[in-house]
């Protein structure tokens, strides 16, 4: 219901802008107290964005780079160049909707190329059982702070779309053009987040069964399946 109800703000948002290309904004105008209030609103919004952006580029990039170690590990090697560039998009500081899109792409990728590999191995070298362990556990642990990007993305969600609620029609064009970042993140990571769990059930499953490990990761795994998103 609350991502429906974004929705339909954001579409109200943009199909009021016609008013401005008609000279009508003067007539949604409020007073100046108004104007100064929802102006530090939106830059207090616009802080939360940017330490919500932070905690999701820092949570990925661990993901991407824990599953590089398994890649290699599995022999895997031609989803490294991929997990690299998805990498370097997330450490570009000009965060977008494809970057975001490409990072969940990535990893879902990676983890059916690694399952794959562990399901078809008979046995793993005492490296490759190490490697596995760490992979795992930075991942999990990845995982865990995906899932706090994912809250985080929420609460921050319901606070932009009580603002659309309460502005007026220009304004929720503003709000909506620059609050974006997280009214995506809060319609995409539930289901990214959803993914890495699937998956890395399943990779903690065969690696078990190869003599790996994993209590450490199926914990944080079980703690990350826990969030409400």
């Amino acid at each position: 219901m609350f991502k429906k109800s974004l929705a339909v703000m954001i579409m109200s948002a943009l199909i009021s802008s016609s008013a401005c290309a008609f000279g009508l904004g003067n007539l949604t105008g409020g007073s100046s107290s108004s104007s100064d209030s929802s102006s530090s609103e939106l830059t207090a919004l616009i802080s939360g964005q940017q330490h919500l952006v932070t905690v999701y580029q820092q949570a990925t990039i661990r993901v991407l780079n824990s599953q590089k170690i398994l890649a290699k590990a599995l022999n895997a090697k031609d989803q490294v160049a991929a997990i690299e560039n998805a990498v370097a998009a997330m450490k570009s500081g000009n965060l977008t909707d494809d970057d975001i899109k490409k990072a969940s792409a990535t990893s879902k990728a990676v983890l059916a190329e690694s399952n794959k590999k562990l399901s078809e191995a008979t046995t793993l070298t005492a490296k490759q059982k190490k490697l596995v362990n760490e992979g795992l556990l930075e991942y999990s642990l990845g995982l865990l702070d995906t899932a706090v990007a994912g809250k985080l993305a929420v609460d921050l969600g319901k606070s932009v779309s009580k603002e659309l609620r309460d502005a007026n029609p220009i304004s929720k064009v503003t709000i909506a053009k620059d609050m974006n970042t997280t009214l995506f993140l809060v319609k995409s990571l539930p289901g990214h987040v959803t993914n890495l769990v699937t998956g890395g059930n399943q990779m903690v499953k065969l690696a078990t069964k190869q003599g790996v490990d994993t209590k450490a990761a199926a914990k944080n795994l079980s703690k990350a399946a826990g969030f409400e998103l």
